[in-house]
Order: structure tokens, then sequence, then C-alpha cells
């Protein structure tokens, strides 16, 4: 259950905060606003998703990153994972 909740669980928080988002804005009495709520909430969360997330490493062989903390300077080694 960790494990699933770890890996979706930017899905999980898009869909509270648009049910957040869905259960305060039948105050509005105005279709259109209520709707470019909801549009501007739902733009905001895949904007998130795009930008936030992290691209592909510079180095994909085992051998690569091997020979880069062979050297004599020294070398950061950060490991991060998008789930």
């Amino acid at each position: 259950m960790i494990n699933w909740l770890n890996i979706y669980s930017f899905i999980f928080l898009g869909l509270v905060i648009i049910g957040l988002a869905l259960v305060t804005t039948p105050v509005i009495s105005r279709v259109w606003l209520r709707a470019l709520i909801l549009g501007f909430v739902a733009t905001s969360l895949l904007a998130c998703y795009l930008f936030l997330r992290t691209g592909t490493s510079t180095t994909t062989v085992q051998g690569d990153t091997g020979h880069l903390l062979a050297g004599r300077t020294p070398a950061l080694v950060e490991f991060y994972s998008d789930y």
C-alpha cells in the first residue's frame, strides 16, 4: 500500500485539490466563473507536474558513472526518483 501511495501520490494530491475546488465552487452562482476556477486549478496542477518532474539523466550506463567517480575531482552523487 505504501509503495502504491508513493508512486501515485501526485495524482492522489491532485484529485484531493480538485475535489476541494469542486466542493467550494457551488457557492458561486455563475457557471462560467465556476468553470474558469476549475480550469485554472486543473491547468495549474498539470503545469506543476510538467515543470517539477526530473528529466533524464546525463549518464545512463553504469560504466559511465563509475568512470566519473574514478576521477581525482570530488563528485556529488544524487539519487532521486519521481516516485
